[in-house]
């Protein structure tokens, strides 16, 4: 999943002088490439034609000419044909969230992805030698994807002592080979949050149980799939429960996510 929501700050309409200029079919597809279903995090996404004439109500050669005009006379663009992939110019400038650990996690991996490696210098031409994960991959990006999940490994365990208050918990090489598991699994980061949630909500792994015990480890959450899909389903019937509730209560409901991107 690329993404729930894409930022366009008001300052779009009046910080950019081009906009003055623009048809309002211009608009529209400049509005269409920075917020589409296609876009990514790291500003470069797959981009296709067809795809984008279905989505926009405009003919294949309409799309074609606008791709054109944007890179060739407006500069805001560069699209490679033979991979596919399109650029948006001033992506960082519109949708760049500093530090934030979760956001700087699914632009490393998105990277990792791009073909084309001048589209990422195109893009992030000002951070291009600043930011670690900016570079281009090695080794067929084999070690940044270590390195990537070594960090969400931290995030998920950091979140874990947060949630059930185990401030002084140390990330063993035990706990990490099960976390690890999971993600190796093929579940997200998300996911793994959610499972803690998910199991931080359950009264009976809190200690409201016949025993008294609260079962709230990191061996239990991340045991297996099983478990960890378990413990993501509690967290689901929780959310659900708390919209509705939520949504009953006031009009202006906060559909905001905590961790962002799946």
């Amino acid at each position: 999943m690329s993404g729930k929501y894409r930022i366009l700050h008001t300052s779009f309409w009046n910080e950019d002088p081009d906009m003055y200029e623009l048809t309002p079919e211009q608009k529209y597809f400049y509005i269409y490439i920075l917020t589409g279903p296609q876009t990514k995090q790291c500003g470069i996404s797959k981009f296709s034609i067809k795809i984008a004439a279905h989505q926009t109500g405009y003919n294949t050669d309409t799309i074609s000419k606008l791709i054109n005009l944007f890179q060739e006379e407006f500069g805001k663009i560069k699209y490679n044909p033979g991979t596919k992939e399109l650029a948006v110019k001033n992506w960082a400038r519109w949708n760049y969230q500093g530090k934030n650990p979760k956001v700087e996690i699914c632009i490393q991996k998105e990277l990792l992805l791009v073909k084309d490696q001048e589209l990422i210098k195109y893009v992030w031409r000002e951070k291009y030698e600043d930011e670690e994960f900016i570079k281009p991959p090695r080794d067929n990006g084999k070690d940044e994807l270590r390195e990537l999940q070594n960090k969400s490994i931290k995030l998920i365990f950091e979140h874990w002592k947060k949630t059930m208050k185990h401030p002084k918990a140390i990330l063993s090489e035990e706990r990490k080979k099960k976390i690890r598991a999971r993600l190796n699994d093929g579940f997200s980061f998300n996911q793994c949050i959610k499972a803690i949630n998910g199991c931080a909500g359950s009264s009976y792994h809190m200690g409201n149980n016949d025993g008294k015990t609260v079962y709230d480890s990191i061996d239990l959450i991340f045991r297996n799939a099983s478990k960890i899909e378990s413990f993501i389903n509690k967290d689901k019937k929780k959310t659900l429960v708390g919209s509705i509730a939520g949504k009953a209560r006031e009009d202006n409901y906060d559909w905001k996510g905590e961790y962002g991107e799946e």
